[in-house]
């Protein structure tokens, strides 16, 4: 049979692990609920594909039909930048501007220059004979900070002339 003391010390025990674990849980569900607030700002809609030309006279501009989608008005810092895809994948940069975006989705047109950089390595690539494929990309990130979304074009082929002026 146990004894009072005995008895006790289980009651106390008992209460002591039970307060204990409530600290716990509320510790951990505090903690939940900050990491839900610090999630980072994200203003951003859908980026679908952007729409170049299949294919592309090196040094020629390149057309391209974009659409954006923002969640709200925003203020956005952006960077574009030429990747080639074949044969290497090489970046040339572009540049950084900073632009507002409307909220919904935008449609726009834009006509790319080739960076120089890039005509110089893609005339070399074509004179050894190679295939050359590139895509354009940019970065945009909120100017206040939060998450960058990535978008791109669709691959275009590179030429050196016109296809049938040869």
């Amino acid at each position: 049979m146990p004894t009072r003391k005995r008895t006790t010390v289980v009651w106390w025990a008992t209460l002591t692990s039970m307060v204990v674990l409530n600290l716990v849980l509320a510790a951990v569900l505090l903690r939940h609920v900050a990491t839900l607030n610090e999630q980072e700002y994200d203003p951003f809609g859908e980026f679908p594909l952007q729409m170049a030309p299949t294919q592309v006279v090196v040094g020629e501009t390149v057309p391209v039909e974009v659409v954006k989608c923002y969640n709200e008005d925003v203020q956005i810092v952006g960077t574009v930048s030429w990747r080639s895809l074949e044969p290497a994948d090489a970046v040339f940069p572009v540049g950084t501007g900073v632009n507002d975006a409307l909220e919904g989705c935008n449609e726009f047109s834009y006509v790319n220059p080739w960076p120089p950089s890039a005509v110089s390595q893609a005339n070399a690539w074509l004179a050894s004979g190679e295939d050359v494929i590139f895509r354009i990309e940019g970065i945009e990130t909120p100017a206040i900070g939060g998450v960058s979304k990535l978008w791109t074009t669709t691959a275009f082929e590179v030429l050196l002339e016109e296809v049938g002026n040869e």
